[in-house]
């Protein structure tokens, strides 16, 4: 699959995270292109489970690494996961 040429938007800060106009631009990448990414993945594939494609769906449609807990927000989690001590 190519790379999202719609850039996921950045957040510097918990305060932009909560920000309406940013949660709103990702909830619009979500319900359009990463929604159809998600359908043409499984037209593919055909029946699989969620773990059968994790690992593709991570990096192809989400842009972020499924090993990693913070899932690219590691920057602005003020507090460590329990799992990433």
């Amino acid at each position: 699959m190519t790379q999202n040429p719609i850039a996921p938007p950045r957040f510097a800060s918990a305060e932009q995270l909560r920000d309406w106009e940013s949660l709103f631009q990702d909830a619009q990448i979500n319900e359009t292109y990463r929604r159809a990414r998600v359908h043409r993945l499984l037209i593919k594939l055909g029946l699989v489970t969620p773990q059968q494609i994790t690992r593709q769906l991570y990096p192809d449609v989400l842009n972020a690494d499924s090993e990693d807990p913070y899932l690219a927000l590691r920057e602005i989690v003020r507090d460590p996961l329990p799992s990433a001590q």
